[in-house]
């Protein structure tokens, strides 16, 4: 058997470090940060991975196993915090990439042994060099989908090897329980991954009625729909109940039959398909990689048709549509997965940037699983020659993918919320690195800054003056270019420094007319100011101080009552606002 050469081997390494490099560290996504307060609390491990509510937004989706994935992220980051260091690339999404790796490597192998081990590496750098792959595991998110990839690849070069294993003894209970076991990981780790199995289970039992052959398989999977239906509706939940003390929700699995029978949903499920192969295969034009496919698609019927038609062909007659039929199955189950999650995630479709991320990549690495037995399919016709040209056309894929990086960056920076999670952990990262707070970190990214700071002596210890919002304040926000919090009647004011001395602490309040501020340390009123008869506005205050090292806690106190500042969707009572103010030793110019 040929081996993968050395220099392939080194791509393929160099393409699972690209993340990491590419993005500088890694992007940690807004959303991430809410869970890891919750997997770092003080709870037992038991009680955060059964806890829906906590994690996924009080949604219900039976998907625990990637709970404790992200639990143990979180684990990986504290200890990295813990340390002074900054890195946000999760272990999970390391270890996702060397599984895929491995699975691929190992499971092609074993599925397509005719193929060269050449050809089937670049098939595998084709899907690693692919914009989504550098995406989704140079973010710091969910554990999900990345973990369901190499999970569902060992699945398909399981099944493939099985069914083609008409030389080799039958073993029935093996295959049975690999599939029950395949199929309950599968569904573990993602709703998308349930999907499959039903989908892998419908193909199976059309190979079943037309061959005769993979019965054991398809009652493995359907065992495994079975086991994963009653823990999603028995015993999960019942475990959820005896563990937190609530019953999880189940409006997030339900779907309005109006919505299904919507044809838009379906029209930009199919929109989107083309779009994702394209981003795998090169990043060219959907409609050229459109074509290349129908041509693919009509030589593989035409070989079909003269290898039925040779003397030698045993197969049955009626066993020359199962494939077409197959593949119509395959096309039509993502369109309607894919318009199922339009449906309830819109984003899916409308942000050019989650096109490029996370959604995309276990559909993707079934195409290259197809690639695979495409190749396989027409390598006895092609020769040698035909090989060389095959293996030369996906070198330029991966080359090409490459490429393209930069462009697809560019989609991605200036798409809907890309923009905002890339610009944030930049900042985050220089603020962690140099102890001081960037002038434009706001919201998730501010709180979860004191919250490492607090997490980590080695990262506060970094920390020369800084100024910390405490009880009464919201979560802060960009307001006419500044970063500003809207605060309760009373609020208080941390002021965090490493040495003694004298400091001067300037910034701007938001006052109503007529509205009277006091600020007091220790309670002793150090400072007042008073808004304008002009209407809201700003009003600038300075206060010199005389700081202990460590923390000093300051009380704003308004006398004027409190009022609804917020939106429809974010309602919250406020009295005063506050422009984030800046921290500096006595004598520093302004």
């Amino acid at each position: 058997m040929s081996r993968t050469p050395f220099a392939l081997r080194v791509a393929l390494l160099a393409v699972l470090l690209a993340p990491a490099l590419f993005w500088r560290g890694g992007v940690l996504e807004e959303e991430t940060i809410v869970f890891l307060d919750h997997y770092l609390d003080q709870r037992t491990v038991v009680q955060k991975v059964l806890d829906p509510h906590g994690n996924d937004f009080e949604t219900y989706q039976a998907r625990e196993l990637s709970y404790l994935f992200d639990f143990l992220d979180a684990q990986w980051l504290r200890a990295l915090f813990r340390a002074g260091m900054v890195l946000f690339i999760p272990p999970s999404a390391l270890l996702a990439s060397i599984l895929t790796w491995a699975v691929f490597a190992r499971g092609s192998g074993r599925a397509f042994p005719a193929l060269p081990a050449v050809t089937r590496s670049l098939v595998l750098l084709v899907l690693l060099t692919n914009y989504v792959f550098l995406t989704t595991m140079g973010l710091f998110y969910r554990a999900t989908k990345p973990l369901l990839v190499p999970v569902l690849l060992g699945a398909l070069f399981f099944l493939w090897t099985r069914l083609r294993a008409s030389a080799e003894p039958a073993a029935p209970s093996r295959d049975f329980l690999a599939m029950l076991g395949l199929g309950c990981l599968m569904s573990a780790f993602d709703r998308q991954g349930f999907f499959y199995l039903a989908v892998i289970a419908g193909a199976l039992g059309l190979s079943w009625v037309v061959r005769r052959t993979g019965g054991a398989l398809g009652v493995g999977a359907l065992a495994a729909i079975l086991a994963s239906a009653a823990y999603n509706y028995r015993f999960g939940p019942w475990l959820i109940h005896a563990v937190n003390g609530y019953w999880p929700r189940f409006n997030y699995q339900r779907m309005p039959l109006k919505k299904l029978l919507d044809p838009a949903y379906y029209v930009k499920a199919a929109e989107l398909l083309p779009g994702y192969a394209a981003t795998l295969f090169g990043g060219f034009p959907p409609w050229l990689f459109g074509i290349a496919a129908a041509a693919a698609l009509a030589a593989w019927l035409r070989l079909r048709r003269s290898n039925e038609a040779a003397p030698a062909a045993t197969s049955r007659p009626v066993a020359r549509w199962l494939g077409p039929a197959l593949i119509a199955l395959f096309l039509a189950s993502q369109v309607f997965m894919f318009a199922a999650m339009i449906m309830r995630y819109p984003q899916v479709y409308d942000w050019a940037d989650h096109r490029l991320w996370y959604y995309p990549w276990p559909f993707q690495a079934i195409l290259a699983f197809s690639l695979l037995a495409a190749f396989d399919a027409v390598r006895p016709r092609t020769g040698p020659r035909g090989q060389r040209l095959v293996d030369v056309a996906l070198v330029l894929l991966a080359v090409a993918n490459v490429a393209h990086w930069p462009r697809h960056r560019d989609v991605s920076l200036h798409s809907d919320w890309y923009p905002k999670i890339h610009d944030q952990t930049k900042r985050l990262q220089a603020s962690l690195r140099s102890g001081a707070a960037d002038p434009g970190l706001y919201g998730a990214y501010r709180e979860f800054l004191h919250f490492a700071w607090d997490l980590s002596p080695a990262l506060a210890s970094r920390i020369s003056a800084e100024v910390r919002e405490g009880p009464g304040f919201y979560r802060t926000e960009m307001k006419d270019g500044r970063v500003f919090a809207w605060a309760r009647r009373g609020a208080v004011l941390a002021l965090v420094v490493s040495r003694a001395g004298d400091y001067a602490l300037r910034g701007n309040l938001l006052l109503r007319p007529g509205e009277t501020l006091s600020v007091s340390r220790v309670g002793a009123v150090i400072g007042r100011g008073q808004g304008s008869g002009g209407g809201e506005g700003r009003v600038a205050f300075s206060l010199s101080l005389t700081l202990p090292p460590g923390r000093t806690e300051l009380a704003f106190e308004s006398d004027t009552d409190e009022r609804d500042v917020g939106s429809k969707r974010d309602r919250k009572a406020a009295s005063f606002g506050v422009f984030v103010p800046v921290l500096e030793p006595a004598g520093t110019t302004p």
